[in-house]
């Protein structure tokens, strides 16, 4: 992703606050229309035990519906999905997992058909899209159906109900890529946690992927702003060159957002700190 354009727009976002205008129901129904246009794209992934998951999304690569980052397939999903994936099934099973900035829902939905029990969320305007490709991929999905939420971050975030049952993870991938949103991300996953832990019984982990480019990693300001509530580690690196054998070609050539050669993604997990840390 170009970091200016992300910083713009999301920059944009914080000022207009576009969600609470009240032309909301009118460019709901704007999206499903725009949604008959979109594409349809395949993703196969590859288990070291033979057992492929193979999942279908619904994107907006051309920005349609004017969603922009949200309606579209990001190198971090997919380098999540690949390494969730590589974790085998006993890993996931029974998992109760929140994921946060959802978009199209790879990441959710692959831990889904893992076995994993899983509520995705996102803005309102994607919640239909969402659905959508929740609805699309009914029939490998082994945790349940998932439920899909509106949600937005921050103090005056909408949280709703989302968090009367406990979480075993949080899990959100390329929700780290502008500054702007940093305090609003880490209200929500402090948030998840106070409410899914119980101190010296259970404790929520927290799985952020990002991307990479070069020798820096797109969640290097998150990670140093976290640190005074989570203690943060590298999990996993997913290499650019394996996320490049899933990701659609197609998708590359009709986003103008998407890089044309896909960058390392780092999963970091983070746990909360006690309040003698």
């Amino acid at each position: 992703m170009d970091a200016q354009k992300g910083h713009d727009w999301f920059q944009n976002l914080r000022i207009n606050r576009h969600w609470v205008l009240n032309d909301v129901p009118n460019r709901l129904a704007d999206i499903k229309k725009a949604m008959e246009q979109f594409k349809l794209v395949d993703l196969t992934l590859n288990s070291p035990t033979n057992d492929d998951i193979i999942l279908q999304l619904y994107a907006d690569p051309k920005k349609i519906a004017g969603l922009y980052t949200g309606s579209n397939l990001w190198p971090g999903s997919v380098g999540f999905a690949l390494w969730a994936v590589s974790k085998g099934r006993n890993f996931w099973i029974g998992k109760r997992v929140l994921e946060i900035g959802s978009g199209l829902g790879l990441a959710g939905l692959t831990l889904s058909a893992l076995g994993a029990s899983v509520t995705l969320t996102d803005i309102k305007e994607l919640v239909p899209l969402l659905q959508q490709n929740v609805d699309l991929n009914a029939d490998k999905l082994q945790g349940g159906y998932p439920e899909v939420s509106e949600m937005y971050w921050g103090q005056q975030g909408t949280y709703g109900d989302i968090f009367r049952d406990s979480f075993d993870m949080v899990v959100g991938t390329d929700v780290t890529i502008s500054d702007d949103t940093i305090s609003a991300l880490l209200h929500v996953l402090s948030t998840a946690s106070f409410y899914s832990s119980l101190p010296g019984e259970r404790e929520v982990s927290v799985y952020i992927a990002s991307s990479r480019s070069g020798l820096k990693c797109d969640s290097s300001h998150f990670l140093s702003q976290a640190q005074s509530l989570f203690k943060t580690r590298l999990e996993a690196q997913v290499k650019g060159y394996e996320i490049s054998k899933v990701f659609p070609s197609d998708l590359i050539q009709e986003s103008s957002m998407l890089p044309s050669n896909m960058c390392d993604v780092d999963i970091h997990v983070l746990s909360p700190k006690s309040l003698l840390e």
